[in-house]
């Protein structure tokens, strides 16, 4: 049996360990994300963090998002721009 020291030397150990690396970078980039829509809400637009929650949304529906509330200029905007990223 093969120990998981030994299947890392192989290249196959070594492309596993850094697809894994890599798909860990991308899924805490969009954990920040996540937090930083959170915060902004709570700092910004208060009655909307209540009402809406980021998690789940895919990182490009996420970035536009972040982008449109950081254009809203108030909170009926901000809420459009919450109920477009649902739809």
């Amino acid at each position: 049996m093969m120990t998981v020291q030994i299947a890392e030397q192989t290249p196959l150990g070594k492309w596993i360990r850094e697809a894994g690396h890599e798909q860990g970078r991308v899924e805490g980039k969009l954990e920040g994300k996540i937090e930083f829509v959170e915060r902004f809400l709570r700092h910004r637009f208060p009655a909307l963090e209540s009402e809406f929650s980021p998690a789940g949304m895919e990182g490009a529906a996420v970035e536009r998002l972040l982008d449109a509330l950081y254009d809203a200029g108030d909170e009926t905007q901000a809420r459009r721009a919450i109920e477009t990223a649902r739809a």
